[in-house]
């Protein structure tokens, strides 16, 4: 791991290309390659729900797939910045991928696995097999 020494602000710095060069040294050491998603489960009579909190990336860069029992959520979020100034301009690229991992419990039905972006949230419903499901048994009088 690399240890940056931020220069002492100076005169120097008070120029468009010190404070630029500065920008670029603080935007730098603030952006991570690889990123982990928060994610929450919750378990309902039906389903368990996934939440992913994933803001600023686009749904169509999120990969998910079922695999040997396990649910797989990859993607990757690009930011880009752009500043201008007299007689300079900057443009900042951000790129960083993440993947979360999950086993599955043995009542999902694969086959209906549905997810939807809202907001920044994906939102990955995994229903139960029907005979998974709680059932009520009514109790007959002999």
């Amino acid at each position: 791991m690399f240890t940056l020494i931020r220069p002492v602000r100076s005169d120097a710095l008070a120029s468009p290309f010190g404070r630029l060069f500065q920008e670029m040294i603080d935007g730098w050491q603030e952006t991570p390659a690889h990123w982990v998603p928060a994610l929450d489960v919750q378990e309902t009579p039906g389903a368990y729900v996934v939440q992913v909190e994933v803001p600023g990336v686009d749904p169509e860069k999120v990969e998910i797939k079922v695999e040997d029992n396990h649910l797989d959520i990859a993607g990757e979020k690009s930011v880009e910045r752009e500043s201008d100034g007299e007689g300079w301009r900057r443009v900042e690229r951000h790129y960083c991928s993440f993947h979360r991992r999950i086993e599955l419990p043995k009542d999902v039905d694969a086959t209906k696995i549905r997810a939807e972006a809202h907001l920044g949230v994906l939102a990955i419903q995994l229903p139960k097999r029907e005979e998974a499901k709680a059932r009520r048994v009514k109790i007959r009088r002999s």
